[in-house]
């Protein structure tokens, strides 16, 4: 009887894990913060751009992209951030592995 219990408790838990990963939901939200991302990044990079040129605009992706991805990922729950085939800020490049695993080669 205790076996049974437990297997039925282990069927259960893993029909549960598999109803909570839904990836359209996960796609959907992910579209939604890049959206989001893009709205807020886009306004203030085309205000930089018209009032200093490339050399403000570089001060907006430096300084207040990062800060825009790190409260979105605070409010979010996820890890929101900028990737690059080349990275330009070390501090917040992504793993090698992450590259290689997610992006198609050229």
């Amino acid at each position: 009887m205790p076996r049974l219990i437990a297997m039925t408790m282990a069927a259960l838990l893993s029909a549960s894990g598999a109803a909570a990963y839904d990836e359209a939901a996960l796609l959907a939200q992910s579209r939604a913060l890049v959206a989001e991302f893009v709205g807020a990044l886009k306004p203030r990079l085309q205000a930089a751009l018209q009032a200093g040129g490339p050399a403000s605009a570089i001060h907006v992706c430096a300084e207040l992209a990062p800060q825009i991805a790190d409260s979105l990922s605070e409010s979010s729950g996820w890890a929101v951030r900028r990737v690059s085939l080349r990275a330009r800020n070390r501090r917040r490049a992504i793993p090698d592995d992450s590259r290689r695993l997610t992006w198609p080669r050229r």
